[in-house]
């Protein structure tokens, strides 16, 4: 009854359903199940919405079809809330969306094993659920990089006693990552690097860019609540402490990395913020279809990336990779729009009503998919 906006309604709504007095929770039950969706998806797609606002949504029993992909690719949702959907939704296409936020998977595994455990499931969500599983928990690591971070946590207390000194930057990437390189790309290295000069320039006049690529605080992320969950702590200790390294690292040691890098590496530094860095990935002779089917469904990875895998002509053979450049906003329109008429119609028709993607694209995807219902 009281004049609202929709806001300042789910706000309401939200401090009520806390209430003490069951009548009070089932009217407030009875609100949200006719809240209307049209005046629900702007405060969703809002970028401003609050974090609490959105785990209240999320835990709506019954949410808009059309209203998960914005709920959940939202920055502020929280993981505790993507969790609970994976765990109650019956649509496989939401798991599949659950499943591309990498990010909050590594966040938070309970999200990875609501996925896993709920039966409807699909293959695609599974797979990159289990990858990610496997990629950030499940790897152990040989006594190489054990002992190597011994010899470093040695070297350490020995610059502790000794007087202040410049911290030394540059990290040899052979010595302390021998198990992270693929031994025969060593030698061929400097053809694959004089590669890359060609394209960006000499390594040596690349300007530095940010200390830590990876966009987070190393300690901080470790000392997070999240991280108390993690089934093998020493693994991802070690994981997180390969981070911490190449967050050291110069830019031309990590594009040096990037190329030389296995699967491991390269899944790190695709994040990197430093353009070429990130498009040094995508020349590592040993990436993957898999892996670039991954990478172009990625909305924090750079554009550069991105057009890398639009103009090679390998990759774009697979369908799965186009429709994942399609579906990112990132990717230059030029070359979504060159990809489009290879997109199937229930596909075209759901660009055509997704507003994550540039306006061009969703117009064109809705022209093109009424012109072949018209044929």
């Amino acid at each position: 009854m009281l004049p609202l906006g929709p806001e300042e309604m789910l706000e309401a709504l939200r401090l009520l359903s806390a209430d003490d007095d069951p009548e009070i929770a089932t009217a407030v039950g009875d609100t949200v199940a006719t809240f209307d969706a049209g005046r629900l998806r702007p405060i969703v797609e809002d970028s401003g919405t609050s974090a609490a606002i959105l785990g209240f949504v999320a835990s709506w029993k019954t949410i808009p079809r059309d209203i998960y992909q914005p709920l959940i690719l939202h920055k502020n949702t929280p993981d505790e809330a993507l969790a609970a959907i994976a765990t109650a939704t019956e649509q496989g296409e939401v798991l599949e969306l659950l499943s591309v936020k990498q990010q909050s998977l590594i966040n938070h595994p309970a999200i990875i094993d609501a996925i896993l455990a709920n039966p409807r499931r699909t293959p695609e969500a599974e797979r990159r659920a289990r990858e990610v599983r496997e990629e950030f928990f499940e790897k152990q690591y040989g006594a190489q990089i054990i002992e190597a971070e011994q010899r470093a946590q040695s070297d350490e207390a020995v610059v502790v006693e000794a007087p202040p000194a410049e911290p030394e930057k540059v990290v040899r990437i052979e010595d302390l990552f021998a198990e992270f390189i693929e031994s025969d790309l060593i030698d061929t290295g400097d053809e694959l690097l004089a590669e890359f000069e060609e394209q960006y320039g000499l390594l040596d006049e690349i300007p530095e860019g940010p200390e830590e690529p990876m966009g987070f605080d190393i300690d901080q992320f470790l000392a997070g609540e999240e991280f108390a969950d993690v089934v093998d702590r020493e693994a991802f200790e070690e994981r997180v402490n390969v981070l911490a390294r190449i967050a050291r690292m110069s830019v031309k040691d990590r594009i040096r990395f990037a190329i030389k890098g296995t699967r491991e590496v390269r899944m790190i530094l695709i994040r990197d913020p430093n353009r070429p860095v990130c498009a040094a990935v995508v020349m590592n002779p040993r990436i993957t279809d898999q892996e670039i089917e991954t990478i172009a469904a990625l909305k924090s990875v750079n554009e550069e990336v991105l057009r890398l895998i639009a103009i090679n002509r390998a990759w774009t053979r697979s369908y799965a990779v186009i429709h994942n450049l399609v579906r990112n906003p990132k990717t230059p329109v030029a070359h979504t729009l060159n990809f489009l008429n290879r997109i199937q119609s229930k596909d075209l028709r759901a660009l055509g009503q997704n507003k994550n993607i540039p306006e061009v694209v969703r117009t064109m995807s809705n022209r093109m998919y009424m012109k072949r219902q018209a044929g």
